[in-house]
């Protein structure tokens, strides 16, 4: 790769780095903003409490990722420095134009990240296939629960069944509470 080629991704990578750095920036403003909100929690309802939690958790993943993406920036610019810029540093075959085009940063080229994600793929396949082999049947309560046809509802039914029970009820029939005999006209002289 020529060296016009390169200043032209080192000026690219600048921009990108520029551009992280705010944006890591403002995702940081923002989460010292939001956690000066209130000075109790107190009064929150639950669900507002985790809307919140979710946004501060969406913040940080976010973050993380801006910040992985600030050091691959970084990386790339330290490689066009050390002239390794453009190589993998898996195989250290060139990595071709176009991909450096679309992602400035990587310091793969396309075969070895197809085969990465191969292989991430088929971890997660076979992690997949195990939780569902360890998954197909196990003993509780004297009882096969057994992932056949039944809903899962009628799964975790079954568990709450009991044998020889007669419901009871605390409810009588003909129980009539005292304040169900005020009259509606004994109801509007007591507020007069």
């Amino acid at each position: 790769m020529n060296r016009e080629k390169i200043k032209i991704f080192e000026e690219k990578l600048l921009k990108e780095k520029k551009e992280k750095e705010d944006l890591i920036k403002a995702i940081k403003d923002e989460k010292q903003d939001n956690s000066i909100n209130e000075l109790s929690n107190y009064d929150n309802h639950p669900s507002d409490s985790a809307t919140e939690l979710f946004e501060v958790e969406k913040a940080m993943a976010l973050q993380a990722e801006q910040e992985r993406i600030l050091d691959q920036v970084n990386s790339a610019l330290e490689n066009i420095h050390q002239q390794n810029y453009g190589h993998c540093k898996n195989c250290g075959a060139p990595i071709v134009e176009k991909r450096l085009e679309e992602i400035p940063y990587t310091n793969i080229c396309s075969k070895c990240a197809l085969e990465k994600e191969n292989i991430t793929t088929e971890n997660t396949f076979n992690q997949a296939v195990n939780e569902i082999v360890i998954s197909t049947s196990f003993q509780g309560r004297g009882k096969e629960f057994n992932t056949g046809t039944d809903s899962a509802y009628e799964k975790l039914e079954s568990f709450n069944m009991m044998e020889n029970m007669e419901e009871f009820s605390d409810y009588e029939e003909d129980y009539e509470d005292s304040i169900e005999k005020i009259s509606n006209q004994q109801y509007k002289n007591q507020l007069q």
